[in-house]
């Protein structure tokens, strides 16, 4: 199970700084067309220019995101009634794939800091899915919302304590830095059930994945320490960010979460993104 390369880094190489934006919304614009014009898009398919934030264009969205479900069913004790939160919703990806999977006795809710990915969900998905909400969280991050009010080390989840079963943190704390991160599990402990179980995934630094990154083999290197952890890139350091794996468990077992197993990804040993995971539960 993995997170594709976005298309803006592959980009990158090939397109100056200044025309980046344009390109892509140009790209995305073309690809929504051809869509539009083959009926190939339904209505819970976002289009391309709000797929482009999180993942590739071109990957399918309904079969990630089944296949992230099927993942959290088989392997993390997923059910039909459980009350789910999506951290970093994003534009439902997890959402749609779950509408499937819910019944009226579950529930699910997302936030997320990108206006834009918040209102398509709220448009598209709540409108035909009553026990699906979506919240804007207007949280600082130096990537996907520069101008945020509000820090992740100071921000609340806008829920009461124990109110899911299940939480699911996708690619969040790969662009967030330690204090912020540090916050966030705290937030999901309290949130979480006695019992429930949560799904996180890192980039996570052990023995393994430094010796593939001496090696050379691996998809970043994380050479430059901010804040207590690894970055890829020192001017825009949540772009990448990577935890020493002890810290995690340590960090997890003082916020009463007991890691229950760890998924490692290919990150580290392929030129490719794919992050670990891992799943714990609310210590009761």
């Amino acid at each position: 199970m993995g997170l594709k390369t976005s298309l803006e880094s592959r980009i990158k190489p090939l397109v100056p700084k200044n025309l980046r934006s344009s390109v892509l919304n140009l790209y995305c614009l073309m690809l929504d067309g051809v869509a539009l014009i083959r009926g190939r898009r339904d209505a819970l398919t976002p289009p391309k220019r709000l797929l482009r934030f999180a993942t590739d264009p071109n990957s399918d969205f309904g079969e990630t995101g089944r296949g992230f479900v099927d993942f959290l069913v088989r392997r993390c004790g997923l059910r039909p009634d459980h009350k789910v939160l999506d951290v970093g919703c994003g534009v439902g990806r997890v959402a749609v794939a779950l509408a499937g999977h819910l019944e009226q006795e579950g529930r699910y809710e997302g936030f997320d800091i990108v206006p834009q990915e918040i209102e398509w969900c709220q448009k598209h998905i709540s409108t035909r899915f009553p026990n699906f909400s979506f919240q804007l969280a207007d949280v600082r991050n130096l990537t996907y919302n520069p101008k945020g009010k509000v820090r992740a080390s100071e921000y609340r989840f806008p829920y009461d304590d124990g109110s899911f079963d299940f939480v699911v943190l996708a690619s969040v704390f790969t662009h967030m830095l330690s204090r912020d991160m540090d916050r966030y599990v705290t937030e999901v402990s309290r949130v979480l059930k006695h019992g429930g179980r949560c799904f996180v995934s890192f980039y996570l630094l052990n023995d393994k994945a430094r010796k593939n990154i001496g090696a050379g083999i691996s998809a970043f290197d994380f050479r430059n320490t901010v804040d207590g952890c690894c970055v890829q890139t020192a001017d825009n350091p949540e772009s990448a960010v990577a935890y020493e794996e002890d810290r995690v468990r340590e960090l997890f077992g003082r916020c009463q979460l007991l890691v229950e197993a760890v998924f490692y990804g290919t990150w580290s040993s392929r030129k490719e993104q794919v992050q670990d995971i891992i799943v714990a539960s609310r210590i009761v």
